[in-house]
């Protein structure tokens, strides 16, 4: 099928996969700015998904996408120019067809070039409350920002594609020990640019990302929330049989940066940082680097990037108390 400039446009792989068989799609795409594929089937039993892709005229090696939770392709973007895309959808279940209920794949095309950052995070969580010691690993994990048509001055806002966050969690909860694997999806707008007069995020959605960049001040800060009730891992307590049971994840934030300085290298700028915070319970270490696509900061600086201030901070900025006054005499 070949998705062409008509708007935003959204496709479902939706052909059901019988048992020990496969479905193959085949995409061609023609003067689309962004491409991005989300994994619905990802921790679906006996669910496989692979893609080739033609990039700048070259067919490259297979790739196995059934632990990918979603692929953007910036085709602005070095390496990113997709052109043909094949996605081939398996069942190795005895008994079953795929794909499971409303959890068919997509694909969505977007006729706007990719203008954002796009890039790498990862985040360690160590959650000590009562008797729970527990720790989430969020290991590097792809994302991609694209930019929001709401601007304030010298204020830019980038909203989070499709991705998903998997939580590797190992601790113990009293006597009992907490390990495995928690998936959180964050769907991405669909569709990615709502009207005018709506708010540009909806944060009433257990996933989603949001992304700010200031000038003057040359800051910028990353908030994404990935919460899902039904996300969990297991526990295994002590007895014969021992007691298995699954406990939901915790609302843990992959990302949460307040305020961190951005790197400027050779006049471009990129939003690179590491750092710790604690709050109550929880010690979370985040890290984060991301590149800019195209030029998302034209808008402010007419295409030039900034000089950057040091003024950084993973949490809340600390506010000097006024001296206080000297007794009267």
């Amino acid at each position: 099928r070949e998705l062409a400039p008509a708007g935003y446009q959204l496709d479902h792989l939706d052909m059901q996969v019988t048992e020990l068989s496969s479905v193959y799609y085949d995409y061609t795409f023609a003067n689309i700015g962004h491409v991005t594929f989300v994994n619905l089937l990802l921790d679906i039993p006996h669910a496989h998904v692979w893609a080739i892709k033609q990039i700048d005229g070259v067919w490259q090696a297979p790739e196995d996408w059934t632990r990918e939770s979603a692929k953007t392709f910036c085709r602005n973007a070095p390496g990113g120019h997709i052109e043909e895309l094949v996605i081939i959808v398996s069942n190795t279940g005895m008994t079953g067809e795929l794909p499971v209920a409303d959890l068919a794949p997509r694909i969505t095309a977007d006729p706007a070039d990719c203008t954002g950052f796009e890039g790498t995070i990862e985040a360690t969580v160590d959650s000590k409350r009562n008797d729970r010691d527990l720790t989430y690993v969020l290991n590097k994990t792809n994302v991609t920002f694209t930019a929001l048509p709401y601007t304030q001055p010298g204020t830019l806002e980038f909203q989070l594609e499709a991705t998903g966050v998997i939580w590797n969690v190992s601790g113990t909860i009293g006597d009992c020990t907490a390990s495995g694997q928690a998936l959180v999806r964050i769907p991405g707008p669909v569709p990615p640019v709502p009207p005018a007069t709506q708010a540009p995020i909806d944060t009433s959605k257990p996933a989603w990302g949001y992304l700010v960049v200031v000038l003057p001040g040359e800051w910028h800060g990353v908030l994404i929330e990935a919460s899902d009730p039904g996300a969990t891992f297991t526990v295994t307590c002590p007895g014969d049989p021992p007691h298995i049971y699954e406990e939901p994840i915790e609302a843990v934030l992959p990302m949460d940066v307040l305020m961190w300085n951005n790197t400027i290298d050779n006049g471009q700028i990129s939003l690179v940082g590491e750092c710790d915070r604690k709050i109550l319970e929880l010690t979370t270490r985040y890290k984060w680097h991301l590149d800019p696509v195209g030029d998302p900061l034209a808008p402010l600086t007419g295409g030039s990037a900034p000089a950057a201030v040091v003024s950084s901070g993973c949490g809340y900025p600390e506010v000097t108390p006024p001296p206080t006054p000297a007794p009267p005499p």
